[in-house]
């Protein structure tokens, strides 16, 4: 009888720990599916937000276009009295490079690939011919920054030789390399 007795007591206890267990399982359950359903609401809000994102750089984009045609505008008024410093040998050379390209846009990679250089070098070149007066339009596309030079500024180079590069140095003579 004390056996039987045991046995249910057993039982019991085991029936009590099974429930006890069950219970856990069923709140882990809940405290999950709570984590989840908190998981899936930030992934949506982290979606709207990038999708946001992505319309603002559209829209700053576009904002940047309007930017370079009013700069143009502005420079283009002053392009007659447009002063250029005096320009180094390397200077002289990216510029002449920029200068042949009438309407393509270069990146720093065509002028380092050109030039033989880093892109941070021909960076330093082109911000030093733009302090030096030479007006380079800049425009990013597809978060690239691709120039070229202002097409009024480049004729009035052909015109009257703003730059200062040596009459007797020609195009074809910088294709080949001799500069002076």
């Amino acid at each position: 009888m004390v056996s039987i007795i045991t046995d249910l007591i057993s039982k019991k206890q085991v029936l009590q720990l099974n429930h006890s267990i069950k219970d856990s399982i069923n709140t882990v359950k809940d405290e999950l599916e709570d984590h989840l359903t908190a998981i899936n609401e930030n992934t949506n809000e982290i979606e709207s937000n990038y999708e946001l994102i992505a319309e603002l750089a559209i829209k700053l984009e576009k904002i940047e276009e309007r930017l370079e045609q009013v700069e143009l505008i502005l420079h283009s008024q002053d392009i007659e009295k447009q002063k250029v410093d005096e320009l180094n040998h390397k200077e002289k050379s990216v510029f002449l490079t920029i200068y042949k390209q009438e309407n393509d846009y270069l990146t720093y990679a065509d002028l380092a690939a050109l030039h033989d250089v880093s892109e941070a070098t021909i960076r330093r070149y082109v911000d030093t011919l733009i302090k030096k007066g030479v007006p380079i339009i800049k425009k990013a596309m597809g978060g690239i920054i691709h120039f070229k030079l202002n097409p009024q500024f480049r004729e009035m180079q052909t015109k009257h030789n703003l730059v200062n590069v040596r009459p007797t140095v020609t195009l074809d003579m910088f294709d080949q390399k001799i500069i002076d």
